[in-house]
């Protein structure tokens, strides 16, 4: 047992034949069900050189740290965050008559700008030792998704380059229109089988909550330690650096508070975002995948491809920007198939700041293109989280293109447990509350130093006689 697993998980045993064949292979895996494996097993089985494309550095040297040290896989990888000796030592091996090296992972950017990884595939495809191209999160191909980089589509020459390279694409999360794409950009073969499990994911609950009462940063602590307790692993989503900051300071305040007023403790918080350096980033990852802090406050740039099996809980302090990403964020949790939940705070402002933001300039993308593509996945969103009737289970679902009846959820939504008369409808005062704004920030008081300066008045531009 090369990865320690005693049986095959859904349709992985399928999947790897399909790849040891040499053909090409679609998978769509929600978070947690073994895509890695799918891919990795026949790269061990085949020999040569199997190229991963993932989208980020981070996700890509735990991914090639945990098969070096724990099963003792040849894999690595380049990057430019790399020392110059460390992409030395792997270009030479690479350029071995017999290379070790079965795994190598890069980023879509690496793949596309490297002249010297583009001759060292060249010369690994003349030799047959080029096994095949994996393209992890493949809906960030489509331009129709709801994560899409330019980069990976610049991925779609491969076929053309290497036209007897089988792919392999990997993705949690993709509609069925966002399939199509994908297949068609990266040029899958027509005849290539596609592999989808079920998107459901029994053990996590879903609920939306009026953010009303939880714009207000101490009460929304205090909510979360009730909720939750000091212990569970959960992860907040925001829409904005600064709220990552402001919430998980407010979640460490309330700890504080909370032991000095002798009430049950709340979590620990530390704030993710991009805004942060490779190493910021990284020592907070490390301590909420160790446990130190319990609660991760981040935007959507926290999560893709971190295995973290007992997260709890998650929480979308903001309206998502599309329903597939509510799937993938909420989806983190419970990867150990124990119970885990999903809320979403949701105040209909919330959808006004995101247009905002869809519509804010976007270098190498037009205004009428960035609208044309968003602002479907944002009123998908609306209608989702303010329907107070249909399953949230059955509804996610069907908008990712698979069927279920409403018996399957078993009352763990907000909708069905309405519907069993477990939760009051006070449809009324609901309607109120996902319509009240945030309240105005307090201003600073006289004297803090803090109030805005008075502005000189312009000084009188000097004319020359004439």
């Amino acid at each position: 047992m090369i990865f320690k697993n005693a049986s095959f998980r859904h349709c992985q045993r399928e999947i790897c034949e399909q790849s040891v064949r040499g053909e090409d292979c679609f998978v769509l895996m929600p978070t947690g069900g073994g895509k890695s494996l799918c891919y990795m097993l026949p790269a061990i089985l085949q020999g040569g050189v199997t190229i991963v494309c993932s989208p980020l550095l981070s996700l890509i040297q735990d991914q090639v740290s945990h098969l070096v040290k724990d099963f003792n896989i040849p894999a690595t990888f380049l990057s430019s965050a790399q020392s110059q000796g460390d992409a030395v030592a792997v270009l030479r091996e690479l350029r071995k008559r017999k290379p070790t090296i079965r795994l190598l992972y890069v980023t879509p950017e690496k793949l596309a700008s490297s002249s010297t990884l583009a001759d060292i595939m060249d010369q690994l495809d003349r030799n047959g030792l080029l096994t095949r191209f994996v393209i992890d999160e493949a809906h960030c191909v489509s331009s129709w998704g709801h994560d899409f980089r330019p980069d990976y589509k610049a991925l779609g020459s491969l076929r053309k380059n290497y036209p007897n390279v089988p792919i392999t694409a990997l993705t949690a999360t993709a509609t069925m229109a966002v399939r199509t794409d994908v297949m068609k950009i990266l040029k899958i073969a027509k005849t290539a089988k596609s592999f989808v499990v079920t998107f459901n994911r029994p053990n996590i609950s879903f609920t939306v909550m009026p953010k009303r009462d939880l714009y207000d940063l101490e009460k929304f602590a205090d909510w979360i330690a009730q909720e939750f307790g000091p212990n569970n692993a959960g992860i907040v989503y925001c829409l904005s650096r600064d709220e990552t900051a402001n919430v998980a300071k407010a979640l460490n305040d309330a700890r504080l508070r909370r032991q000095r007023e002798h009430l049950p403790p709340g979590p620990s918080a530390a704030a993710y975002h991009a805004g942060m350096t490779d190493s910021q980033r990284l020592a907070v990852q490390n301590k909420w995948m160790s446990g130190e802090v319990s609660v991760c406050c981040a935007t959507i740039a926290f999560g893709m491809g971190i295995d973290k099996p007992n997260v709890r809980w998650v929480v979308h302090h903001c309206a998502p920007k599309s329903l597939e990403g509510l799937y993938q964020e909420v989806g983190r949790a419970g990867r150990d198939g124990l119970p885990a939940k999903g809320v979403v705070l949701y105040a209909r402002g919330d959808i006004g700041r995101i247009e905002r933001l869809i519509k804010m300039p976007q270098k190498g993308v037009s205004k009428r293109s960035r609208l044309e593509k968003s602002m479907p996945l944002l009123e998908a969103v609306q209608d989702f989280l303010e329907d107070r009737t249909r399953c949230r289970r059955v509804a996610l679902l069907a908008y990712l293109g698979e069927h279920i009846s409403r018996e399957v959820c078993g009352e763990s939504c907000d909708n069905c447990l309405r519907r069993a008369g477990r939760l009051p409808r006070d449809d009324d005062d609901w309607a109120i509350a996902v319509a009240a704004k945030a309240p105005p920030k307090k201003r600073a008081p006289a004297g803090t130093g803090k109030s805005k300066r008075k502005r000189k008045p312009a000084r009188k531009r000097k004319t020359s006689a004439k």
